[in-house]
C-alpha cells in the first residue's frame, strides 16, 4: 500500500517550546520532569500542547475535531497544574496527559505529517474524553460558571 505524504510542512520531531534559561527546546513530554508540570502557570506542558495545536489545518474535519477536544483538555491541565481546579482525579489526570502526550508525538501510530495523521490522535483523545466524561462535563461547567 503506497503511502501519500501530506503537503502541509509539519516539524519532523514535533513543536518545540523553549526550555527556559537552557536556549534548549522541547519537543517532547519525554524531555519534560515531574517538576515541569508543577510550575502551574509556568509549565512548559500547555506550551507544548499550544505548539502543536498551532501547527493543525482548521480547515481538515479531523483536526479541526483534535484541536477542539485537546483545547478543552490543556484548558482543564492548566487550571489543575495552577491549582485553580482541585476536583480533576489522579487517573483523569495521568490518561489526560498519556492522551496529550500521543497528540504532541508527530510519529505515532499514524505519523502526522501522512494523510489522516491524525485519526489516532483523535481516537486516543477520544477515548480519555469519553472514559472521564463525567469529569470533563463538571470542569466544563465549573469553566463555564467563572
Amino acid at each position: 500500500m503506497m503511502t501519500v505524504m501530506n503537503t502541509n510542512p509539519r516539524p519532523s520531531r514535533g513543536p518545540a517550546a523553549p526550555a527556559r534559561g537552557t536556549g534548549h527546546k522541547i519537543h517532547s513530554m519525554r524531555e519534560l520532569k515531574a517538576c515541569d508540570l508543577l510550575k502551574g502557570e509556568g509549565s512548559m506542558l500547555p506550551e507544548l500542547i499550544v505548539a502543536k495545536l498551532n501547527t493543525l489545518d482548521p480547515e481538515g474535519f479531523t483536526e479541526r475535531c483534535v484541536a477542539n477536544k485537546a483545547r478543552l483538555l490543556l484548558h482543564l491541565l492548566r487550571d489543575t497544574l495552577a491549582s485553580r481546579y482541585p476536583h480533576l482525579s489522579l487517573p483523569a489526570f495521568a490518561e489526560i496527559l498519556l492522551a496529550m502526550d500521543h497528540f504532541i508525538e508527530v510519529r505515532d501510530e499514524i505519523p502526522d505529517t501522512h494523510v489522516g495523521g491524525f485519526v489516532d490522535d483523535l481516537r486516543k483523545i477520544s477515548e480519555v474524553t469519553a472514559r472521564h466524561a463525567r469529569e470533563i462535563e463538571a470542569y466544563r461547567c465549573w469553566r463555564l460558571a467563572y
